[in-house]
């Protein structure tokens, strides 16, 4: 990370003789359908631009292994996701984390490709009824993040929007694969319920100052938009890609919805920290899975110290650290539509 994209963000100002981080500038996080024509085109353009950028680390396999193909930047969010899949993923600090490693995307977009345009975010549960017909959803080849993958003549591989053209590095080289469904397959109950705007709204409102069922509950929302969207979104492995290896991967920031998701996601916990005072600085909990229970990083106590970490895309922080989005180094606001 270089000094000046932070120093783009915020300045250190003196006051009474001690120095104190102030934003310069507030960036704005903005529902995708607000974005124009030319909009959609900048951002988009500023993504792949991340993609043709090489790496900057060596980037290895969870087994040691030198990552094939061409590898960029874009491919070493990916990569990094799936290292820290088990620390950053069903326990407190998924949050946390998640607002940090966006944020990190974000920063990547503005220094290394010039972005100055808004971050995005897909308010999914304005698509509840009709998500196929959802703006996210654009076969254009300059301004369109693409439909469906073929899953029946190809690999669920996405042909259209602007990223059909795109080869991935992580966990084979492939292109990006979708294989959108919008029923659970093994319960055959309808994966679009838990997105409602009411289902949002009875989570925070019955979650006040009790953050470890805030974020449990609001965590199966998550789960469900990359159940709807399959293929990369959901770390379904490309056809050619050993199976037995397959349930190890976490590659689900290949697909660029993901970043869509995700600023979704971090401004639904905004949303409920602003809710009431009890809320902004609330954490607590406990690992929601074993796994946890043997990760020498993870501190079962859920501690607002603990350093959350990004592999080599940065220094870590606490959690301390990432409450206040609207503080250095995040500087950002989300605008609502």
């Amino acid at each position: 990370m270089l000094l000046s994209s932070l120093l783009g963000f915020w300045l250190p100002v003196v006051s009474f003789g001690a120095p104190v981080q102030e934003c310069r500038r507030l960036f704005e996080r903005r529902e995708w359908r607000t974005f124009s024509n030319e909009e959609k085109i900048a951002y988009i353009s500023s993504v792949k631009c991340l993609t043709a950028h090489h790496h900057e680390r060596l980037s290895y396999t969870s087994s040691g292994i030198l990552m094939p193909g061409s590898r960029s930047i874009y491919d070493d969010f990916a990569l990094t996701h799936d290292m820290l899949e088990d620390f950053a993923h069903e326990n407190a600090y998924f949050l946390p984390w998640h607002r940090y490693f966006t944020y990190l995307f974000e920063l990547a977009l503005r220094d290394r490709c010039n972005y100055e345009g808004a971050f995005p975010y897909w308010d999914w549960s304005l698509d509840l009824f009709d998500m196929k017909s959802s703006p996210v959803f654009d076969p254009d080849l300059t301004s369109g993040l693409g439909t469906n993958g073929d899953c029946i003549s190809t690999d669920c591989f996405i042909h259209d929007g602007a990223f059909g053209d795109v080869t991935l590095a992580y966990p084979i080289p492939h292109h990006l694969r979708r294989n959108i469904t919008f029923d659970d397959p093994a319960t055959n109950r309808s994966l679009t319920d838990k997105l409602s705007a009411e289902h949002l709204f009875d989570i925070m409102r019955d979650t006040t100052g009790d953050f470890f069922t805030f974020q449990h509950r609001f965590s199966h929302v998550h789960n469900n938009l990359h159940f709807i969207i399959g293929g990369d979104m959901d770390s379904e492995c490309p056809s050619k890609y050993p199976k037995e290896a397959c349930d190890l991967t976490s590659f689900a920031s290949n697909d660029p919805l993901f970043w869509l998701h995700h600023g979704q996601i971090d401004r639904i916990w905004s949303k409920w920290q602003s809710l009431h005072p009890d809320n902004f600085y609330a954490f607590q909990g406990y690992p929601l899975n074993t796994h946890n229970l043997s990760d020498s990083r993870y501190d079962p106590e859920a501690s607002v110290s603990q350093k959350l970490d990004f592999d080599r895309l940065s220094t870590s922080v606490a959690v301390s650290q990432v409450f206040n989005h609207t503080a250095p180094p995040f500087c950002y606001v989300y605008v609502e539509h």
